[in-house]
């Protein structure tokens, strides 16, 4: 099979692919204010110019409420205009109208930022920061209502947050958390792909490199992202070296892989279908 490309084309800042043959996207905060008729369709226009440029896969849109008290601070404009808003269901309305202008163009997307970055300090993120701590979201929060209506949409993906959800799972940030990933399967009731934020972002660096692909697939988790070279060299020998070893972990590694193949059968990568078992 081919090579699965990904992007994470949210929109505003959050836009890396951008010029020629690119609408400029809005930040989610504006596209919020679009009917969800018309935010899809917009999504269908942006997923083929995603797929013209050779993408499969946008790890977005965000799912990320944003709680009512980073609402009502005074911030930076555009602090948190990467996120739909602090509404749960009109997130989940704007959060299902992307995932199917995307599905619709042929692409696939994996919702981020699992269980949601929109109680975080002002300013802080999963990845760009140092270790971030949420210590509000819990199991039952109305925060994971756009992720149980993407799963129930058929969303490709989730893309899980390296942030630390002290009431869910004090001891271990969230890509590393099988309590976490047990939500995802269990609560949300999702099949699909579990996608990792990035590996390599500073709010892990005090894990050794070599130790996070395998805390990650351990847990429960498919799809690293790694997005500095030596980092990602480091995650594929750590998870090969354990794994030749451990039973359990390569079991896991296979499931894994099949899960990949699932999605990139989806977007035409692949001559075979792997069903996940």
């Amino acid at each position: 099979s081919g090579l699965l490309v990904a992007a994470a084309q949210e929109g505003g800042k959050q836009q890396p692919l951008s010029g020629a043959g690119f609408d400029a996207i809005p930040a989610a905060a504006q596209q919020a204010k679009v009917a969800e008729t018309e935010l899809r369709a917009k999504w269908t226009a942006w997923g083929r110019q995603l797929k013209d440029a050779g993408v499969h896969l946008n790890l977005a849109p965000a799912g990320d409420v944003l709680s009512a008290a980073n609402a009502a601070k005074k911030v930076a404009p555009g602090t948190w205009d990467r996120l739909f808003g602090s509404d749960a269901e009109a997130v989940a309305a704007s959060v299902t109208a992307a995932v199917g202008g995307l599905q619709e163009a042929g692409m696939a997307a994996s919702v981020a930022h699992y269980p949601g970055m929109g109680a975080l300090p002002a300013g802080a993120d999963s990845t760009a920061s140092g270790p971030a701590t949420d210590s509000v979201t819990t199991a039952a929060s109305a925060s994971r209502a756009p992720y149980r209506s993407a799963a129930s949409a058929g969303a490709d993906a989730i893309t899980i947050s390296t942030a630390t959800f002290a009431k869910i799972d004090a001891a271990s940030p969230a890509v590393f958390s099988s309590a976490v990933m047990a939500l995802v399967r269990e609560d949300l009731r999702f099949p699909g792909l579990i996608v990792s934020d990035d590996l390599a972002g500073a709010a892990l660096a005090a894990v050794p490199a070599g130790e996070r692909g395998v805390r990650f697939v351990r847990a429960g988790g498919d799809l690293a992202l790694v997005s500095d070279p030596a980092t990602a060299d480091a995650v594929v020998t750590g998870l090969a070296t354990v794994a030749a070893s451990d039973q359990a972990l390569a079991a896991r590694l296979k499931e894994a892989a099949s899960d990949v193949l699932v999605l990139k059968s989806v977007v035409g990568l692949s001559g075979c279908v792997a069903v996940r078992g």
